[in-house]
């Protein structure tokens, strides 16, 4: 049965529901990662207008998930600085 189904069933045993949420944390994760990995990799070659507007949020909006997204223990990003060596480049 998919998530979806497990989680809305009212006959879902218990065990099965925590096994669910917790496929569904490591499903986030795995997202978090992957939508980290083509911000970062994208702010070096698209506009954060354009990445923002793939996501369907505004540009400030990309530019403030990327920073929320990075790695713990990343060296803290200034997103100014970096659309300033972009410019420079």
């Amino acid at each position: 049965m998919a998530l979806l189904g497990i989680a809305r069933d009212p006959q879902t045993p218990e065990e099965a529901r925590l096994d669910a949420l917790t496929v569904i944390q490591h499903m986030r994760a795995d997202l978090d990662m992957a939508e980290y990995a083509a911000l970062d990799a994208g702010r070096k070659a698209s506009s954060w207008t354009a990445l923002g507007r793939a996501l369907g949020i505004t540009r400030q909006g990309a530019e403030r998930r990327w920073l929320r997204l990075a790695p713990k223990g990343t060296p803290s990003r200034d997103a100014e600085a970096g659309r300033r060596a972009r410019q420079r480049s």
